[in-house]
């Protein structure tokens, strides 16, 4: 038997060199089997809609602190969400900006904060449960958001949510198919995975990606179909780019299908790029596009790739062995990159080149962790960093240690570390620059 912990911290890195930590959370697993399987970190941090807030979830203290965005050594309130339950799978902004999803292992809540003013946002909220037809709880692993609502995905079942007075849960399952997964796009639109049901002695349908309009007060209705351009009848569909004007996703075979932003939805204007795998196991697990030019990102664990709105490749940046990339995402309002490494964050300007580094720790005390007086023994690293405004950046530290219970079955097997944040070599001390 083992027991795993993880202590995560959010930390906001300001543009002096100055480093606030803004709230975190605690998970302890004991498991039998020491070779278990990953655990998920969930995202503390959201910057709302319209980018003025930054809201952090401290799960230490069941509070909400919002920042300005645009001025984040501006506390705007701490704010108590009361009524949920069960560990922490997903925090987001609604789409409107009135409030958050939170999504547990228990279930689903929406948590109102309106009127969103400054001077009027209540001490505490207590949150609302969602449940499906069924009047049963939705326990959802993700969550992702349109304007009018948002897409909550369950084990196995994918529905659409409406954050009305009582809210609107519509099962997104069609008949005779399933919806594997879902993701957003602009204009009130979803795009979701179908996998038709196989029948005996027929052949199997492709898979198809339906576009469905969010609009009006139904359920969402098809407005487009497309074949999964994968060259098979099945396709895994590994990741997609989130709220942009023409769709991009990344399939396991190391292919990226990009829509043309001119042409939308329309199968012949697409193009493909390819991702250079260094491993069979290597996934795309980063993929944005850029609002201002379209031009599109993508990163597995040692390689970071851009590709103009054409699919020409722009330039590529790789991590030393020791390293790995664990997010990136651009600077508001910029072509530039933040890219959260697991012992650094780095800015890219917008050809590739990097203009700054601060790393995680170093022998003495780091701006972000030191690692000494924290926890001796224990993993450090860095996940989920991305540029606010007015140029700080918030990112998550997680740690992680691993305790041996004597006497348990298994004795003697020490359990490695989740797959997600499996610890690299300690880098050596660097210069620290300011960001």
């Amino acid at each position: 038997m083992v027991r795993s912990d993880h202590h995560v911290s959010t930390r906001l890195v300001r543009p002096d060199g100055s480093v606030a930590t803004l709230g975190g959370l605690d998970v302890t697993e004991t498991v039998h089997n020491p070779f278990n399987g990953p655990v998920e970190i969930p995202h503390l941090s959201r910057l709302s809609p319209d980018g003025r807030w930054l809201a952090t979830y401290d799960l230490r203290s069941s509070r909400v602190r919002l920042l300005d965005a645009r001025h984040s050594q501006r506390l705007i309130a701490d704010v108590t969400i009361e009524g949920t339950s069960g560990q922490l799978t997903a925090f987001r902004w609604l789409g409107d900006g009135s409030g958050f999803a939170i999504a547990t292992n228990r279930g689903l809540w929406l948590a109102r904060l309106n009127p969103m003013s400054a001077a009027r946002l209540p001490a505490s909220v207590t949150a609302v449960e969602v449940k499906n037809a069924a009047q049963q709880p939705i326990p959802a692993i993700d969550t992702r958001m349109v304007e009018d609502g948002f897409i909550a995905q369950a084990h196995g079942t994918v529905y659409f949510v409406r954050p009305t007075a009582k809210p609107q849960v519509f099962d997104l399952k069609p008949a005779g198919a399933r919806v594997l997964r879902a993701n957003v796009r602009t204009d009130h639109r979803i795009v979701a995975h179908v996998r038709y049901d196989a029948r005996p002695n027929e052949a199997r349908v492709p898979d198809e990606l339906w576009t469905l309009d969010t609009s009006g007060a139904g359920a969402p209705h098809r407005t487009g179909r497309r074949s999964c351009n994968d060259g098979g009848t099945v396709c895994d569909v590994f990741n997609w780019t989130q709220g942009a004007q023409f769709l991009g996703y990344a399939l396991a075979n190391g292919r990226i299908v990009l829509e043309d932003p001119a042409h939308p939805a329309d199968p012949q204007y697409e193009k493909v790029v390819y991702v250079d795998l260094q491993h069979r196991w290597d996934r795309v697990h980063t993929l944005w596009a850029s609002p201002i030019d379209h031009r599109v990102v993508a990163a597995t664990g040692r390689k970071l790739q851009v590709w103009d709105a054409q699919g020409q490749p722009m330039y590529a940046f790789t991590v030393p062995v020791g390293s790995a990339i664990r997010t990136a995402s651009f600077v508001p309002g910029k072509n530039d990159l933040v890219v959260t490494l697991n012992d650094a964050l780095v800015r890219l300007d917008a050809k590739g080149r990097q203009v700054s580094r601060i790393a995680l720790a170093d022998k003495a005390c780091g701006r972000l962790v030191c690692a000494h007086a924290d926890a001796p023994g224990a993993s450090h690293f860095a996940d989920d960093g991305f540029a606010l405004p007015d140029g700080s950046v918030a990112v998550q530290v997680v740690m992680v240690s691993s305790e041996h219970i004597p006497g348990s079955r298994g004795e003697g097997r020490v359990r490695p570390l989740p797959k997600k944040i499996v610890p690299q070599r300690k880098a050596q001390a660097r210069q620290q620059t300011a960001w």
